[in-house]
């Protein structure tokens, strides 16, 4: 019920970060984004965070049933024509892979730990996207 209501407040005061995409008006999303608190959170780190989250792998079944084919988490929410993606929004799993990826980023862990961290927490939900390894 908390998080509806807060969901209702940002909402209503059109409290987003940034746009993103061409057809997007700055300081704007897409209706689909206001689906969830944890939708609205991982679509403005994807704003935030484009870089960080082309590092990280998504496990939810994107990289199979997506057209084209996801190859990172960013993909979720940011199609790589810079529009919005929908699909972020309608995927759980999706958000709570972002939203921990940037927990385990603010507490300082290097990137190579955050990935391994996903790689244990969420091998079990299937085959990763084809992200590209960290160097």
């Amino acid at each position: 019920m908390k998080e509806r209501y807060v969901l209702l407040m940002l909402t209503a005061l059109g409290v987003v970060l940034a746009g993103c995409g061409k057809s997007e008006k700055v300081g704007s999303f897409p209706a689909f984004v206001y689906t969830s608190a944890t939708s609205l959170e991982s679509y403005r780190l994807a704003v935030r965070s484009p870089v960080f989250l082309e590092k990280m792998p998504c496990y939810c079944g994107c990289v199979q049933s997506a057209n084209p084919p996801h190859r990172n988490l960013k993909e979720c929410f940011i199609k790589p024509d810079g529009r919005f993606e929908e699909h972020g929004a309608t995927c759980d799993l999706c958000g709570k892979i972002a939203l921990d990826a940037e927990a385990w980023r603010k507490e300082g862990l290097p990137l190579k730990e955050v990935r391994a961290r996903l790689d244990t927490k969420y091998q079990e939900y299937g085959k990763p996207t084809d992200t590209l390894p960290i160097e």
